[in-house]
């Protein structure tokens, strides 16, 4: 037999990595041409002012089509994956019924892989089987499954941008109760970031036509459950490579037990 059987999946994974570089480039143009925002507040506790840098751009909206994208190939590459073994099982079952299984819970996992993997040899549907495509298993391999249904049936992908303040030049600072702070921990860039507590008579101001403000960050999940707020890219970047490697020790089990 032939390894030609994977080949739809192997292009699938070639084409979602392609889409990610895609994404990466939109993502770094977004950070290289956003403005950010200089605004005095009022602290709604204390009464004082306070430096607040926001970025009121919405992220790409190429970033949800791209995103979504990747996924659809990443989930196809399974169900594909499924058909190429039930095309090399002894009976070769009706591949149009045949689903790479998931579920929400082992219990209902189990379901599904014996209604979507009927006919497929039990040693195929064992190495299936064995990586755990469900809540409480392999929650990365199950992501998948949860995020294709996002944006197949409900909406976009949710995107949303956290980010620090990693450069802040010519500007300055008179009577403020602390000056510039640095945190490195990413926030959500349409609340803002607060630079300095300016305190009642405290100013900012730039000192120059030279004066900037550089942001850096990431392009996160929006609203999508345990996702929110993880970055875009990484998480794809894993669920890609979790994939092709789910794929390799398929395609190295078939040719070991001589069936490609």
């Amino acid at each position: 037999m032939s390894e030609a059987f994977f080949d739809g999946p192997s292009l699938k994974v070639k084409r979602a990595n392609a889409l990610l570089e895609n994404l990466y480039a939109v993502e770094q143009s977004f950070w290289l041409r956003c403005t950010p925002e200089l605004n005095v507040d009022v602290d709604s506790e204390t009464g004082n002012k306070i430096a607040v840098v926001r970025i009121r751009e919405k992220p790409p909206e190429l970033i949800h089509v791209l995103a979504a994208e990747i996924i659809y190939h990443l989930r196809s590459t399974l169900d594909q994956i499924a058909v190429a073994l039930a095309r090399m099982s002894k009976t070769v079952p009706n591949v149009k019924k045949i689903y790479f299984p998931t579920g929400d819970s082992l219990k209902g996992f189990l379901a599904s892989s014996e209604k979507n993997t009927a006919g497929i040899d039990s040693d195929l549907v064992e190495l299936i089987i064995g990586e755990k495509p469900y809540d409480g298993g392999n929650d990365d391999l199950r992501s998948i499954f949860y995020l294709a249904n996002i944006d197949k049936h409900l909406e976009l992908i949710p995107a949303a941008h956290r980010g620090r303040v990693s450069g802040l030049s010519h500007f300055t600072f008179k009577n403020a109760i602390t000056g510039i702070i640095i945190d490195d921990r990413l926030c959500p860039l349409d609340e803002g970031i607060v630079i300095s507590e300016l305190g009642p008579h405290g100013t900012i101001t730039p000192n120059s036509s030279n004066a900037q403000i550089q942001v850096s960050g990431d392009i996160t999940f929006g609203n999508v459950s345990t996702f929110e707020g993880e970055p875009i890219f990484q998480k794809l970047y894993v669920l890609i490579d979790l994939v092709a490697r789910l794929l390799q020790r398929f395609v190295k089990y078939c040719r070991n037990t001589g069936r490609i």
